[in-house]
């Protein structure tokens, strides 16, 4: 039976001073008839304006098809009302397609005179996204409207995905959106032009095609008119009860009568959903007994346990831990996806925090397609000085560069992150090019290995003497597809959009040894952008213009042509009068050419494109671009991107070195309903015969090139699903690389980092949350320890797709002292509890020790979707939980889509937690982490280092979440040594009653031990308060936390709400520039080390601020922010 889902949320209709009318449905059609084009429904007419109408409309196996051809052509129709008669009605409907690159569909809400209520758009070409517009004069939004802001969706459009639309109009003249159910846009003003006049029309068609076609399907489409109750609760009701049972329908974890009666439950619903007679609060009841039913329903599963025996050599190493086999991809535009604030100069704090939380240690710069039209020289340099580069993504509209070279090594250097690796583009630029990146990142100021320009020299000019050091660079991404923008992939003829019909497969021969390539009737483009719009003529004097791939051979014929006539090319315009159709090629290196001024030479009248047939090249090969790199830093590791089996052979062919070839795993296909997790382990299981295939061309073509080189393979993209299964699906992978190729494989990187497509291990937009497979990275780099060991397994295994998948893919790791443990078990079973026994004679701990064990379970509420920004812990880890009996703890259950971690620890009697391992909330003030404020960064007390220490300036609120685990909080306190003079206050609270207040600690305070009783405590808030001075900091060494049995949840969440100033330069000489977390009306004050005012300014929705400060003396100074009843702090030092 099909499962669809056919919902709608009325708004809440107010029948005050309205006469009273009734509900009254237009249009409810569920597509169950299937019917050819000829016998369409009598509301659906075929639209054949414009365009020849060539493609397919038809319903078949319950939807509605809309078919593009195959060749050019559009697929159109309408959908006809007649008239509304009522001021309040809903349209909703659910659609999705088959592709998301190369087209678009379109639906216009039009009245009777084609004026356009409202228009939504989707997947919008590259941009992959669903969106609405409104036009103020009711005209009909075009290819330039429906701005990004205007998205439905929180991440990218994803292919064979059903998007349930709802549209609540009100009597206002408002409109309201709804995304599956979640409200995404309320009360949108409508054209005044169209009131009074409704809506008769839906015009729907598509806009491109590829060469197979593309359909866009709708399961259900129905319009209502007239007041309604408010439905949401009920909807939402069925939404969570449909998704639940195509999850489960066919897992056979369930009674086929549990089925049935829950079907039937929907279908009751359902019915009451459209009763138009009920009242309010009998709709909300029906919502209640949908709840209900859904309980009873999960309440009847079937448990179907499997054995699992888990094994583990502590003592058989299979490798350490390597930042990059846990890396990201990600790219650079758009403030590197957020990561970057340009007012701050800085990083977000907030999406750091959520980096550092997935221990995600390796970047990958700047991005993969993007890498492919990148100009690193652009990007260097003031960023108001930068050249914007070009959207290699799509159309290649201008990207500003305020993430460029410096900030990514800025990311390496001031973060957490360890190393990272750079993708240089090919035939985009020469060998010469990325050999001077090369000098920029990795070499010695005066070195100058590539010769030329001293580029270290110019890294140094530009803040940053020391080298970054990075040690592995790509050639090029994914050239070898039919869907990148390169010269080994764009039309010979015409142009097109990334992934669009006429893109290229790249050839490996071309990727080895280079050569020229023929283009015809290419547009010209401008210097940053190739946008159609933004590259024609515009009648302006000494017009310039660019070929899209410089250089431009001039031994072969260059064409220049503005609406069918060529112009003639020039060496100058000094002969050319005011009429002659001239041009002058500028730059054969850069591939520009100009038009004259209107004195000299002719300016184009046409507003049109220019038009050129041309050569470019002839570009160098691969060996090229190795040879060239590796002679400034011998060092690096230079991959290539092509990992096809002709790469290999061209290369044994001329025996030229190589030392990694790139591979890029998207497991692509389509899951049958309620199997989509086992159908994604399945597609990353098989990821081994990758590495296979590169073994065997390695092995196949001799190439003596590679004598004392230890080829391997470099996973810098692969690509996990969009929900819960990340988190196996990564572990999988890992478990198999670990255990059979950990040599030859050189890194792993998931796609992606930070990038604002859904793909993401970090959102950062909508406050940032974390998506699923940050938390696999967190369980690989903060759960597991550094060194991964032996581990064997018994059990069933099964096959589905192809693919033979065991019911557990488990890892273990120690660390170097072995006093920490950690086993990983993930469930990656069709949906059984795995029975687990853990089969080793010991644990890697002395029999005396005393053994904490603690558990974290991965899961997920809806395993279908990933988190969102409506429900950013769908997908989350929780734990830990202390069980009993560490050392004699041999069985466990583990349940269906789920993981569970298990750490073993060695302790002292009791349980010691860090202060500095749990994520503080910091209301105002400053802390440090493990450190002290002073410039040696070693916190300091009384002439002694402190470890395990937490630092908090003068005037400090942070409260720790401490969740009612622990009996006692110590640590020993005291000044940090590089106060001048002064007293300070510490109070400690527990749930809002004050526990602890010391004395005044001055500088001839003793060192004090302090014990303090947290048992019941959930928020343990630490407060500093300066009793005499300022500029003084309080240091606690050792503070630690003991334990409580009763714990039974996680204190290291990652909530973290940042008051600290970022300010810089710091030392500075005369001016100081100062960002704010967000918008301030209040006061900033500046006081000396004394506590004297120096400064006093009043903000006005200030996010920054620039001070001259050069008639301070030499010093220290405390910099503080008011806002309302926030305290902003920073410390700055005046050094000239």
């Amino acid at each position: 039976m099909k499962n669809f889902t056919i919902y709608l949320l009325l708004f809440l209709f107010s029948i005050v001073g309205l006469q009273a009318q009734e509900c009254n449905t237009l249009i409810d059609d569920n597509f169950e008839e299937d019917t050819d084009m000829e016998n369409l429904p009598s509301y659906i007419s075929l639209n054949t304006s414009g365009n020849i109408n060539a493609g397919d409309i038809y319903m078949k196996d319950g939807m509605l098809h809309m078919e593009t051809p195959p060749a050019v052509g559009h697929a159109k129709a309408n959908i006809n009302f007649g008239n509304f008669t009522q001021s309040e009605f809903e349209i909703s409907f659910k659609v999705k397609s088959n592709n998301s690159g190369g087209y678009t569909f379109k639906m216009d809400f039009l009245d009777a005179n084609n004026k356009c209520w409202i228009g939504i758009k989707y997947p919008d070409y590259g941009k992959k996204d669903l969106r609405y517009d409104i036009l103020e004069n009711g005209n009909v939004p075009g290819g330039s409207n429906f701005p990004e802001e205007n998205s439905l969706l929180d991440g990218e459009y994803v292919v064979n995905t059903w998007y349930d639309v709802r549209m609540v109009f009100n009597a206002d003249h408002q409109v309201s959106l709804y995304l599956d159910g979640v409200l995404k846009f309320a009360n949108l003003p409508l054209p005044e032009v169209v009131k009074g006049s409704p809506i008769t029309t839906v015009k729907m068609y598509s806009q491109g095609s590829l060469n197979s076609g593309v359909i866009t399907f709708f399961d259900y489409f129905k319009t209502v008119e007239g007041p309604q109750l408010n439905k949401d609760l009920i909807a939402k009701s069925i939404i969570d009860a449909e998704n639940f049972l195509e999850l489960k329908e066919s897992s056979g974890q369930y009674p086929q009568e549990a089925i049935d009666q829950l079907k039937a439950d929907i279908a009751k619903a359902k019915a009451t959903m459209n009763d138009c007679s009920l009242t309010q609060e009998e709709l909300d009841q029906a919502a209640t007994d949908m709840d209900e039913a859904l309980e009873e329903f999960r309440g009847q599963i079937i448990i179907i346990p499997t054995d699992v025996t888990v094994s583990v050599n502590w003592n058989e190493s299979l490798m350490e831990r390597k930042a990059e086999w846990f890396g990201a991809n990600s790219t650079y535009n758009a403030d590197g996806q957020g990561l970057w604030n340009p007012d701050m100069d800085d990083f977000e704090p907030r999406v750091i925090d959520l980096a550092n939380y997935t221990g995600s240690a390796y970047f990958r710069f700047p991005g993969g397609t993007m890498a492919n039209l990148y100009n690193w020289k652009r990007a260097i340099g003031p960023t108001s000085d930068r050249i914007d580069n070009l959207d290699a993504h799509n159309d290649g509209k201008a990207f500003h560069n305020n993430f460029g070279p410096d900030e990514f090594g800025k990311l390496l250097n001031t973060t957490y992150l360890e190393d990272g690796s750079i993708v240089v583009p090919f035939a985009y630029g020469t060998p010469q090019d990325a050999a001077d990146f090369v000098e920029y990142m990795n070499a010695e100021v005066g070195a100058n290995p590539n010769g030329g320009k001293d580029w270290a020299l110019e890294r140094a000019k530009n803040g940053q003497y020391e080298p970054y050091n990075i040690k592995v660079w790509e050639i090029g991404n994914e050239l070898f597809g039919n869907w990148e923008l390169s010269v080994m992939n764009y039309p010979l003829s015409g142009d097109d959009i990334r992934g669009g019909e006429s893109i290229r497969k790249g050839d490996a021969s071309f990727y080895v040894y280079g050569g020229t390539e023929r283009f015809t009737n290419q547009r010209a483009v401008k210097q940053t952008t190739w946008v159609v719009d933004e590259c024609k003529l515009d009648g302006s004097p000494e017009q310039e213009f660019y070929v899209k791939f410089p250089p431009i051979d001039m031994s072969q014929d260059f064409k220049v042509t503005i609406e069918g006539e060529e112009w003639t090319e020039v060496l100058n315009f000094e002969n050319s009068s005011a009429t002659d159709k001239h041009y002058v090629v500028t730059s054969a290196e850069n591939g520009t050419f100009i038009f004259g001024d209107g004195v000299n030479g002719a300016i184009p009248e046409s507003l049109g494109d220019v038009v050129l047939d041309y050569t470019t090249g002839p570009h160098a090969g691969f060996s090229a671009y190795y040879q060239a790199m590796k002679a400034v830093d011998p060092n690096i590791t230079v991959v290539s991107c092509y990992e096809g089996e002709d790469f290999f052979k061209h290369m044994a062919d001329i025996n030229a070195p190589y030392d990694a070839v790139a591979r890029h795993y998207y497991p692509g296909g389509e899951a049958n309903v309620g199997q989509e997790f086992i159908f994604e382990l399945s597609q990353i299981a098989k990821y081994n015969t990758r590495v296979d295939d590169f073994k065997n061309y390695l092995e196949k073509y001799d190439n003596t090139g590679l004598n004392g080189i230890e080829v391997q393979q470099f996973l810098s993209e692969y690509g996990t699903p969009r929900n819960f299964s990340a988190i196996p699906h990564a572990m999988i992978l890992w478990h198999q690389m670990m255990n059979n190729y950990q040599k030859e494989l050189l890194g792993i990187q998931t796609h992606s980092f930070f990038k604002n497509d859904g793909t993401t291990m970090v959102e950062t937009r909508f406050g940032g949350f974390l998506m699923a497979k940050g938390f696999a990275h967190h369980i690989f780099t903060h759960l597991h320890q550094n060194n991964f060991v032996k581990t064997d397994f018994e059990g069933e295994k099964y096959t589905h797709n192809n693919a033979e998948l065991w019911n557990t893919y488990p890892t273990a790791s120690v660390n170097e002292d072995k006093t920490v443990a950690t086993i990983v078990i993930p469930n990656t079973s069709d949906g059984k509890q795995l029975q687990t026994t853990f089969d080793f004679a010991s644990l890697p701990f002395d029999k005396y020790d005393h053994v904490v064990l603690k558990k974290w379970v991965a899961l997920s509420d809806n395993l279908n979707t990933d988190n969102t920004s409506d429900f950013p812990n769908n997908v989350r880890l929780e734990g830990p939980f202390v069980i009993d009996d560490a050392k004699n703890f041999k069985f466990d259950k583990v349940e269906p889509y789920t993981v569970t971690v298990y750490q073993w620890s060695v302790s002292d009697e009791e349980e010691i937690t860090y202060l500095h391992d749990i994520q503080p909330k910091i209301s105002y003030g400053q802390v440090s982490n493990e450190y002290g404020f002073s410039e040696d960064s070693v916190l300091v007390i009384n002439g002694s280092q402190y470890d395990h220490s937490v630092t908090l300036s003068y005037n400090t609120e942070v409260e720790y979440d401490i969740k009612n685990y622990f009996d006692f909080f110590e640590a020993e306190i005291g000044l940090e040594d590089n106060f001048i003079g002064g007293s300070i206050i510490l109070k400690i609270f527990g749930d809002d009653e004050l526990i602890y207040e010391s004395l005044p600690i001055g500088e001839n305070t003793p060192l004090e031990y302090i014990s303090v009783d947290v048992r019941s405590v959930e928020k343990l808030r630490i407060e500093t308060k300066p009793n005499q001075g300022l500029g003084i900091n309080l240091g606690m060494g050792h503070a630690r936390l003991f334990k409580n049995e009763n714990y039974n949840d996680d204190v290291t969440g990652i909530d973290l709400e940042r008051k600290a100033l970022n300010i810089s330069p710091n030392p500075f000489q005369n001016r100081i520039h100062v960002a704010l977390p967000k918008a301030v009306n209040g006061t900033l004050m500046i006081h000396d080390v004394m506590g004297r005012v120096v400064l006093q300014q009043k903000l006005h929705q200030k996010m920054a601020i620039d001070l001259d400060l050069s008639f301070l003396n030499n010093g220290m100074y405390i910099v503080n922010v008011y806002n309302n009843e926030e305290v902003y702090v920073g410390k700055i030092l005046k050094s000239n």
